[in-house]
């Protein structure tokens, strides 16, 4: 495939009445339970997203060619720094920039493209000028790349629609559509979610802020779990069940893998959700950088062609 060419889905058609209904239900829960969500949702939800993540990105064998050898080394040190920090050894935030921006830049310079790198380096400048923030600003951008990817690579009519419903309903939040949903759940206090996702804002922005992300976060679930897969389940002239390529695609071992980690983070959630939820949120920060990188280099992830 040529690195200037847009990316084609291989026949797969998007499940438009089911993901309707979703989009639906992800923001009337958010309207009415935005602290159940943001507590539930990464810990019945997480792993399966990861898989996902990481099936779409760079284990289907096409993409493997092309977007993991440029990204996959900075993706890989990411997730070690991550796992180190949730073992109690620091490290200087810089150095999780550093490497986070290495594998935007490469996404960007498997494109070939000068301006394409420009602009990568331009996307990661914020990080680096809020250096104390850049985790939660990439949690908050990159709840937006899979809406992105979906628009570039699935019908186009689709993906818009769902950009557009989301834009409006983030857009509702933000003007106080949600204001007062949010109250103490399991553990996990508003004011707790309000520092970790808006610090240093005042209310009644915070919350807004916080009750915003619960329904991005939604939506980039349901991207990762279920439209991205879907639409690029099939290979070239060789469609195939969603069950069949995720097993030949991922491999037996880390399917398992994932299949037991879906059950055993709600089993250790049981006991302190809330600490579960902070850990695991904490460990997957690595997948946000990786995306953006994939995203710069999307004209050469021909996941569909």
């Amino acid at each position: 495939m040529n690195a200037a060419e847009p990316l084609r889905v291989s026949g797969a058609r998007a499940p438009t009445a089911v993901a309707g209904a979703l989009l639906v239900a992800s923001a009337g829960l958010t309207a009415v339970a935005p602290v159940p969500v943001l507590l539930v949702a990464p810990i019945l939800l997480g792993v399966p997203h990861l898989l996902g993540d990481l099936w779409v990105l760079f284990l289907r064998p096409a993409a493997a060619r092309s977007v993991a050898r440029w990204v996959g080394g900075p993706v890989v040190a990411l997730l070690g720094l991550r796992l180190l920090s949730a073992v109690g050894v620091g490290y200087p935030p810089w150095l999780e920039i550093l490497v986070g921006t290495a594998g935007v830049l490469l996404g960007a310079a498997s494109t070939r493209s000068a301006t394409r790198i420009g602009i990568a380096a331009v996307a990661c400048a914020p990080a680096w000028v809020f250096a104390s923030q850049a985790a939660l600003l990439l949690g908050h951008v990159h709840n937006a790349v899979a809406v992105g990817l979906l628009i570039l690579w699935g019908p186009r009519r689709f993906g818009i629609g769902v950009a557009v419903f989301s834009a409006a309903v983030y857009a509702a939040l933000l003007g106080g559509a949600a204001d007062g949903a949010l109250t103490p759940f399991a553990g996990l206090a508003p004011t707790a979610l309000a520092k970790a996702l808006a610090p240093g804002i005042a209310d009644p922005w915070a919350a807004r802020l916080v009750t915003a992300f619960c329904f991005a976060q939604l939506v980039h679930y349901l991207c990762w779990i279920g439209l991205l897969p879907v639409l690029l389940r099939d290979t070239p002239g060789n469609p195939r069940p969603l069950s069949t390529a995720l097993r030949a695609d991922l491999g037996l071992p880390l399917l398992l893998l994932g299949v037991l980690g879906s059950i055993a983070l709600p089993i250790a959630a049981a006991w302190d959700p809330a600490r579960v939820r902070s850990t695991y949120l904490s460990i997957v920060v690595f997948h946000g950088w990786m995306e953006l990188a994939v995203l710069a280099a999307w004209r050469r992830t021909p996941a569909g062609t």
